[in-house]
């Protein structure tokens, strides 16, 4: 699903009270420039004004800043715009798979499901257990016999470097 079908197109989205401020301005607007051009074309010392204000770089220089900067400005805006529309895709993807934003972020970062969570757990108080017992052995001897009769399960077997991983179904059975 695309993000414009989510959230509907830009003018149709548009609160009722956004459109009516953007038609206003835009009279408005509108109406100065054409009488500032009106006032130019009728007004010999409003022309006189202008053309020696824009004689000189002074004019120039000033207008081409402030477009330079608004052109900034919105460009700057335009680029955090389409991040933002970005992410909002991103978490409509999301939330379409049916997962939530906190789900999708932990899994992302690497973090577990529960299941493996507690498998590992299991396993390392398996392993600390048995390095326990390890220690307990050594400061009580067991006779070669006894290892032989009760064999040590594999993943404490001493000198294993780390517990062996299981993988476990959803339904909690090993494979």
């Amino acid at each position: 699903m695309a993000v414009e079908e989510a959230h509907g197109s830009g003018w149709k989205s548009t609160p009722g009270f956004a459109k009516f401020l953007i038609l206003t301005q835009t009279i408005v607007i509108l109406y100065f420039s054409y009488w500032a051009v009106s006032e130019y074309n009728n007004n010999y010392y409003f022309q006189s004004y202008l053309n020696s204000q824009f004689q000189g770089g002074t004019g120039s220089s000033i207008i081409l800043g402030t477009v330079g900067i608004f052109s900034l400005v919105s460009l700057v805006l335009f680029v955090k715009l389409h991040k933002t529309h970005k992410e909002l895709g991103e978490i409509i993807a999301i939330e379409a798979k049916g997962q939530t934003v906190a789900e999708h972020a932990k899994r992302q970062a690497g973090g577990l499901d529960e299941s493996t969570e507690r498998h590992l757990i299991e396993m390392i108080r398996r392993k600390a257990s048995a390095d326990n017992a390890v220690q307990s052995a050594t400061e009580h001897p067991i006779s070669a016999r006894t290892l032989r009769e009760n064999p040590a399960p594999a993943s404490s077997v001493v000198g294993s470097p780390l517990p062996v991983l299981k993988r476990v179904d959803q339904s909690g059975r090993e494979r």
